[in-house]
């Protein structure tokens, strides 16, 4: 890797993701009504990040 490149594959790869309509999405159906610290966008990520790290179980995030 180049030590001049700052950004992440990770990041390079939430940049295609339309957030803005994700939230339209999940304040519409109301996927985060009763959801206090692990929101929709945070499990979106976690589970985008264990898929692309191939990680064996959801223990091992």
């Amino acid at each position: 890797m180049d030590k001049d490149i700052t950004e992440t594959t990770f990041n390079q790869l939430l940049v295609s993701i339309n957030f803005n309509l994700f939230s339209k999405i999940v304040t519409e159906l109301e996927l985060d009504k009763y959801t206090k610290k692990l929101t929709t966008k945070r499990l979106f990520l976690i589970l985008l990040y264990g898929q692309l790290e191939s990680v064996s179980s959801l223990d091992s995030l």
